[in-house]
C-alpha cells in the first residue's frame, strides 16, 4: 500500500548501486488506486453519523490525511444510497489494489532477476572453466572478468575492486606446476631453492585457494539461488570469500606480476632459510608446516601493508 500511495514520487529502486526504473504502467495503476483510496476515505467521512464535530478522528479522519483526501460535509443522502456508496468504494479500491500489487510484485521480481545477474554470470563462467579442464587463458580470463564485476558489487568489507585479472590466477597456476622457475629465481638473489619455492608456492595457493573457495561457494549457491539476498553485499557467505579473494589477489598481483616485488620476495626467503639453518631452535619450529605457513602468510601481509 505504502508503495502504490508513493508511487507518484518514488519512480525508481536502486539495487546493488545501479537504478532500476518503475514502468509508466506502474505509475499509472498507482494513480489509480490512489484515487480510489480517496474516493473511500471520502466515502468514509460522508457517512451519516460516523464523524461529528472539528475534531474529526478515526479511519475516515486517518484515511483522508493519508491519501490526500479533502474534508467534505456530511451528505444528506440515504442510508441505503451511502452503503452502495460504501460498497462501490470497496470494490474499487480492492480491484485497483490488486492490480497494482500484481504489477508492482512482477516488477520486483523482475529486478531481482537483474540484480543476481553478476551472480548467475560469476557462476557460469566457474562452471564452464571446470568443463573445459584444461585451463585455457581465455577460459581464466573469462572467469575473473565475471568475478571482479561481481566483486564489485557485492564485497563491502574490501575495496570491491573491479579491475582483477585473470593474470594473477594463471601466474600462481604456472608457478604451481613449473618448480623449476622458483628455482632459477631463488639463484638470482642467492638464496637456497627449496626457501624461495616454499615462499612462493604460498602465495600461489593462496591465490588458487581463494579462487577455487570462491568457485565452490558459487557452483553450490546455484541450487539455492532464490535464497541469495539481490542486494548483494547483504549475503554474508559471498562478501566474505570476495574479500579474502580480493586481499590474496593484491598479494598475489604484486609478488607474482612485479619483478621488484618478486625479487624482494625472494630476498625475504633467502633470509630466512638462512636463518634456519644457523638457528636450531627456529629449524624445529618451522618443521611444523602449519606453523610456517602461518608465519610466513603474516610476513607477507605485513611486509604487503607496508609497501
Amino acid at each position: 500500500m505504502e508503495a502504490a500511495l508513493a508511487s507518484q514520487s518514488v519512480q525508481e529502486i536502486i539495487v546493488n548501486g545501479e537504478a532500476h526504473q518503475f514502468s509508466e504502467q506502474l505509475a499509472d495503476l498507482g494513480h489509480v488506486f490512489r484515487c480510489a483510496w480517496s474516493l473511500l476515505a471520502e466515502t468514509l467521512w460522508n457517512w451519516r453519523g460516523a464523524t461529528a464535530g472539528p475534531g474529526r478522528t478515526g479511519l475516515a479522519a486517518q484515511m483522508a490525511c493519508f491519501g490526500g483526501g479533502r474534508a467534505c460535509r456530511v451528505s444528506d443522502a440515504s442510508e441505503g444510497d451511502q452503503l452502495s456508496d460504501l460498497r462501490a468504494a470497496f470494490d474499487m479500491l480492492d480491484k485497483a489494489w490488486a492490480a497494482f500489487e500484481k504489477e508492482y510484485i512482477c516488477e520486483l521480481i523482475f529486478v531481482e532477476e537483474l540484480a543476481r545477474q553478476p551472480v548467475r554470470k560469476a557462476t557460469a563462467e566457474m562452471k564452464r572453466l571446470v568443463l573445459d579442464g584444461t585451463g585455457a587463458p581465455e577460459c581464466l580470463d573469462r572467469a575473473m572478468l565475471a568475478v571482479a564485476r561481481l566483486n564489485a558489487v557485492a564485497n563491502p568489507r574490501g575495496k570491491g575492486r573491479g579491475d582483477l585479472h585473470g593474470q594473477v590466477l594463471r601466474s600462481a597456476l604456472e608457478w604451481q606446476s613449473q618448480k623449476d622457475e622458483v628455482q632459477r629465481c631463488a639463484d638470482l638473489v642467492q638464496g637456497r631453492p627449496e626457501g624461495a619455492q616454499a615462499m612462493v608456492e604460498i602465495v600461489a595457493a593462496n591465490v588458487t585457494g581463494a579462487f577455487a573457495k570462491l568457485q565452490e561457494y558459487l557452483v553450490e549457491v546455484e541450487h539455492h539461488m532464490e535464497h541469495l539476498d539481490p542486494s548483494l553485499a547483504n549475503n554474508p557467505g559471498l562478501s566474505q570469500r570476495l574479500l579474502e579473494m580480493e586481499e590474496q589477489w593484491d598479494i598475489g598481483d604484486r609478488y607474482l606480476l612485479e619483478h621488484d616485488s618478486f625479487a624482494s620476495l625472494l630476498g625475504l626467503a633467502s633470509k630466512l632459510e638462512a636463518f634456519r639453518s644457523e638457528s636450531t631452535a627456529f629449524a624445529a619450529m618451522s618443521e611444523d608446516q602449519g606453523w610456517a605457513k602461518q608465519c610466513l602468510n603474516n610476513w607477507l601481509l605485513v611486509i604487503f601493508l607496508l609497501k
